[in-house]
């Protein structure tokens, strides 16, 4: 399966999978979405 493009739209109502690189508290700063990385778009 090839990997698919993050950046890419995806029809239909869809949830972006994100991962926390950093190091910490991931949830210290909500608003910030420094050291996350955007995954893919999951339908």
């Amino acid at each position: 399966m090839a990997t698919p493009n993050p950046l890419e739209p995806v029809k239909g109502a869809g949830t972006t999978l994100w991962v926390y690189n950093g190091k910490g508290d991931a949830y210290a700063n909500p608003l910030s979405d420094d050291d996350w990385r955007r995954l893919a778009k999951v339908k």
